[in-house]
């Protein structure tokens, strides 16, 4: 319907621009609903390998990060990112990068606008510790149950008209579990926020900074 419209107003440089940007939105969209339940799929037929490599959990968060930075501002929304640590790690890198981008778009999907969203990495015990924060609608002791199940959604909404496939969660833990971490989730009930607590079995380097984007 996008692309009928530009053709009879190609002419019409708003009306074209307007368009285009649809486009581009919706197929962001669809590729991230085909790339989720391809990973389902992977996860669920039990076929799915691991590569390991060696790299800086700590600049890849600030890569992610730094993707996000945009969705986040037309929301008005503001993140934070600390990192206690640099870690050297050995993990599958894209793995982790799915991890971390899935609980990050959460987090910018479900919370209102002009809200913060706090994004930490530290050391914990010989874990690392990735905690995603927001001031989101938060969720109910029942809904927790529902987290990390397949095809599970909550009564939580989009704010912003972003679709939610139920399966971003369920890979999540897949991956995280594959890895031999774990994933918490936390909340003092609806519209009170959630934080996202993941720990994976890392080395740790001493480094320490602060950035607010």
């Amino acid at each position: 319907m996008a692309a009928d419209i530009i053709k009879g107003e190609k002419n019409n440089p708003d009306i074209v621009l307007e368009m285009c940007t649809h486009i581009k939105k919706s197929a962001k969209h669809s590729l991230r609903i085909i790339g989720e339940l391809l990973a389902s799929a992977e996860l669920e037929s039990g076929e799915f390998q691991l590569k390991f490599s060696k790299f800086d959990l700590g600049i890849l968060l600030k890569e992610i990060v730094e993707n996000h930075i945009l969705p986040a501002r037309r929301k008005g929304q503001t993140l934070q990112l600390s990192v206690v640590n640099e870690f050297d790690i050995e993990a599958d890198k894209g793995k982790l990068e799915e991890i971390i981008d899935n609980l990050i778009s959460n987090a910018i999907k479900f919370s209102p606008e002009k809200k913060q969203i706090k994004i930490n990495l530290y050391e914990k015990e010989g874990m690392a510790v990735l905690e995603v924060k927001d001031e989101g609608p938060g969720f109910s002791k029942a809904e927790k149950t529902k987290l990390f199940k397949r095809f599970s959604k909550l009564s939580a909404r989009p704010t912003g008209g972003e679709i939610s496939t139920g399966l971003g969660l369920f890979v999540v833990k897949c991956l995280v579990e594959a890895h031999n971490g774990s994933i918490q989730a936390k909340s003092d009930g609806q519209n009170k926020g959630a934080i996202f607590t993941v720990e994976l079995p890392l080395k740790e380097k001493t480094t320490k900074t602060d950035i607010e984007m």
